[in-house]
């Protein structure tokens, strides 16, 4: 008992209420960014640490990508809660219409993301999301939360991250090829922007 309680204590976050600054992602393969964003609407999470908000064009394809941080997790401050959303039931501007699962290339592999669309007042989004922990990137929470204590008990701390890609969706496949360029060609971005971020502690 003695030994548990000593190991929970150890893996159990240091207080660390500082505000974490997120890299930013750099533009790569043909993407620039640019200071219009795809929509009025953010995630609905909350507890982060840290976020980036940017977005990307390639042509005729525009890409926003959200990024929320989190760092010395509590009850308060979790990427993995019930209360997190995309868009929340109580939201009058956004509502999910479907979700499923999209395959985007990730790193030089394929990933699987969680795939939702997003309808509002006047626009609809395209969006691709997953977690982020220790420079692996997953969908499932479940999973998610075994890379969390992996991580803590290799001394590596509790950051995580939120991926959020989204596209403006118009009743065609190419919406999903934007996502798919995008993730191919920017991940290894991504990827370095919050590595960084961790790395900066």
């Amino acid at each position: 008992i003695v030994v548990w309680v000593g190991l929970a204590h150890y893996l159990e976050p240091m207080a660390d209420d500082r505000r974490v600054d997120v890299k930013p992602v750099q533009p790569a393969s043909g993407w620039n960014e640019t200071l219009a964003p795809i929509a009025a609407w953010e995630p609905e999470y909350t507890g982060q640490r840290g976020a980036g908000t940017y977005t990307f064009e390639n042509g005729a394809m525009r890409v926003g990508v959200y990024l929320a941080y989190y760092r010395a997790q509590d009850e308060a401050h979790s990427l993995i809660s019930s209360s997190n959303a995309l868009a929340t039931s109580g939201n009058r501007n956004w509502r999910v219409s479907a979700q499923g699962p999209i395959a985007l290339q990730w790193g030089g592999g394929e990933v699987t993301f969680r795939r939702t669309e997003l309808a509002g007042t006047a626009e609809r989004l395209l969006v691709a999301d997953a977690y982020w922990i220790d420079g692996h990137v997953t969908p499932n929470a479940h999973h998610a939360k075994v890379l969390l204590a992996i991580a803590k008990l290799r001394g590596r701390g509790d950051d995580a991250a939120l991926i959020v890609i989204s596209t403006p969706k118009r009743e065609s496949d190419r919406d999903a090829d934007a996502l798919r360029q995008f993730t191919a060609q920017m991940s290894p971005a991504i990827d370095a922007a919050l590595s960084a971020t961790r790395d900066a502690r």
